[in-house]
């Protein structure tokens, strides 16, 4: 997908993503990244969750999609909360520290 931000009535597709994983692994950072094309070096933690749109042309059609992108709580005290975030997802993103 090529990131196109022009305005468009209605895009193609409406795409709900999250990313998952425990605390601290870097899920906020890789949102704000392909969202804003920011990075903050500060760490915050995420205290509820969050959700940023992304409008996206597909490449090699006319077609464009809306990611809704999910920004799970990676403590083990929401773990109860996950079907709720799973519902209606195309897809997720299982991220995690190898260090």
């Amino acid at each position: 997908m090529v990131d196109n931000q022009e305005d468009i009535e209605a895009p193609d597709f409406n795409w709900k993503v999250i990313l998952v994983g425990n605390k601290m692994v870097g899920k906020t950072s890789i949102t704000t990244r392909h969202v804003d094309n920011t990075f903050a070096e500060e760490y915050k933690t995420t205290t509820q969750v969050q959700w940023s749109r992304k409008l996206a042309k597909i490449n090699n059609t006319e077609k464009h999609a809306q990611l809704h992108i999910w920004d799970t709580l990676g403590q083990e005290k929401f773990k109860a909360l996950a079907p709720l975030f799973f519902r209606k997802s195309v897809g997720a993103f299982l991220v995690y520290d190898v260090t």
